[in-house]
């Protein structure tokens, strides 16, 4: 199993999406490779839904929920650390598995990215 360090990695700060992005890109190529992957939140002080997103939010495109359960641990995680993960995982479960969900979200957030 690898273990990577959240706060080595990204800093006491999970954030941004980019940072999560950067997560993101790791988690897949150990998925790529078989491997399992314990993300280890130790010494991270601040989390939001963006990080989260970005780093696990978008596995749910490619990988079941049962797979990611499979293979996919966390560790050290603070309790409103863990409240974030769980929204982000469950409303990234039905963006990705209802169809007419995902269509309205994406239409509301064209909508308001016309404006900027």
């Amino acid at each position: 199993m690898m273990i990577m360090k959240i706060h080595d990695l990204i800093g006491e700060n999970c954030i941004t999406l980019d940072d999560g992005e950067i997560v993101f890109r790791l988690i897949v190529s150990e998925l790529n490779n078989n491997s399992s992957i314990e993300l280890d939140f130790t010494g991270v002080r601040v989390y939001a839904s963006p990080f989260f997103n970005g780093a696990v939010g978008k596995l749910l495109a490619e990988y079941s929920p049962e797979e990611l359960n499979n293979r996919l641990t966390f560790h050290g995680l603070s309790e409103h650390g863990d409240q974030v993960l769980r929204r982000v995982t469950q409303n990234a479960r039905r963006y990705y598995s209802d169809k007419k969900f995902r269509d309205a979200v994406d239409k509301v957030a064209a909508e308001h990215s016309e404006g900027f």
